[in-house]
């Protein structure tokens, strides 16, 4: 008897034990990086079931199989020899055209699958191509933004096209979007959502909306600030942006805005977007992806794309097809969306119940903003400490239902130096740090 129930006992620990085992290797399952090995990758594009990829020389590959093989389409295109910034060949498609922008000579269209290419650029007058989109009949082109004189007098360029025939012809519509002046390529980066077009410069002077086709542009108020915004995604009713700060979302018309960094590591950097039905992946700076199931309100790590050389990639550029995601770097990475829908069964959903996000600006003056989330209706209190402990200043103190908030710390009156915010709500505490600097 004692040895059967030795048996069963043994049993059921290397059981679990197995169990762990899997779950362990689902959770740090690894990303496969594909046969591709071409440069950087900062495009992806879809027609079908085929698989475009730009890349910074100005060259396009197709995989027909998913990323298992690839062929080079880019017969007729211009070569661009750079191996080191972000020019490159961006892609867009419509139907069964397949656009490319190029690093210095501007618009190409294939109609058949990249085998040949036709350069489509009348009335473009500015050929450093830095991002390409399609919203409805209409086709975009971001182009190199403006530059500085020897007097350093700003030249004013027009930097967004359209062309409503197919890259046929090309018409100037960038009223209302900023000058960029810059002496090199800017880089401008879109957006659609039904008639809605959003662009944002990546100089990071605010993000635009245009509701009539970019006849004109209005920026959407509060947007947020910082060195860099580098990508731009619409999910449902949200707008998404990428910065050097995390990212940022607005669902409340594109008037509103709240940071959305819970789950991120410390530096929050995000490059790249992709969507798959509810969900949201990002790229982080760093490398590490991650995704959302709730609009930004916590966030999943999904691994770093790690080469065959040992280095971990940052990933440029996201895309999903067929049954795989694909990320875009030194090379090209797939890993299955199943996996990716086990994320977070396996991490379990306690951590996005509450959570307190790193204010931002930080460092700031004199205002910043904080952000919070709680998953029920409670009393709920958000103080800020100086660092002897001393209670300087009470944003919130009141009863809140369920949800996501932002309030932002006027620190007028304050002098430089390191604060401690806490938010207290039922049982749950937390505390962060932030930093004055007048």
């Amino acid at each position: 008897m004692k040895s059967i129930f030795r048996f069963l006992c043994h049993a059921g620990l290397f059981i679990i034990v197995l169990c762990q085992l899997i779950m362990t290797q689902l959770l740090h399952a690894q990303w496969q990086q594909t046969t591709f090995n071409d440069g950087w990758v900062i495009s992806f594009a879809t027609i079908g079931t085929n698989l475009f990829v730009g890349t910074t020389n100005n060259d396009v590959f197709l995989s027909t199989d998913n990323g298992t093989n690839w062929s080079r389409a880019d017969s007729g295109l211009p070569t661009f020899y750079n191996d080191v910034t972000d020019l490159g060949a961006v892609l867009a498609a419509s139907g069964t055209n397949l656009f490319a922008g190029t690093a210095d000579s501007g618009v190409y269209l294939s109609t058949n699958k990249g085998a040949n290419w036709t350069k489509v650029d009348s009335g473009l007058t500015n050929y450093t191509v830095t991002s390409l989109i399609v919203s409805g009949s209409n086709l975009f082109a971001g182009t190199f933004g403006g530059s500085l004189d020897f007097v350093g007098t700003i030249e004013r360029w027009p930097f967004v096209f359209r062309s409503t025939n197919r890259g046929k012809s090309w018409s100037e519509a960038d009223s209302g979007l900023p000058i960029m002046a810059m002496k090199g390529p800017t880089g401008i980066t879109f957006a659609v959502s039904g008639t809605n077009l959003f662009a944002a410069p990546a100089l990071n002077q605010g993000v635009y909306i245009s509701t009539n086709n970019g006849t004109s542009w209005t920026q959407i108020p509060g947007g947020p600030a910082g060195n860099g915004i580098y990508a731009l995604a619409v999910l449902d009713t949200n707008l998404f942006v990428a910065t050097d700060y995390g990212v940022f979302r607005s669902n409340n018309n594109y008037t509103n805005w709240t940071q959305v960094n819970a789950g991120f590591e410390a530096h929050k950097g995000v490059y790249s977007f992709a969507t798959y039905g509810t969900r949201l992946f990002a790229g982080d700076i760093y490398g590490p992806l991650y995704v959302t199931y709730n609009n930004g309100a916590w966030w999943y790590p999904v691994d770093s794309l790690k080469g065959n050389d040992g280095f971990n990639y940052a990933a440029t550029c996201l895309a999903t097809s067929g049954a795989y995601l694909f990320a875009g770097a030194r090379g090209v990475w797939r890993r299955p969306l199943s996996e990716m829908d086990k994320v977070r069964d396996l991490n379990g959903e306690k951590q996005e119940d509450y959570s307190l996000q790193q204010n931002y600006p930080n460092p700031f003056n004199p205002v910043t903003t904080i952000s919070f989330s709680i998953p029920i209706r409670s009393f709920t209190s958000l103080k800020v400490f100086d660092i002897m402990g001393r209670e300087v200043a009470t944003i919130v103190s009141e009863d809140l239902q369920a949800g996501t908030y932002s309030r932002q710390w006027n620190a007028t009156k304050m002098a430089s130096g390191v604060y401690f915010y806490r938010l207290q709500t039922g049982s749950y505490s937390s505390i962060r740090k932030l930093v004055l600097l007048k």
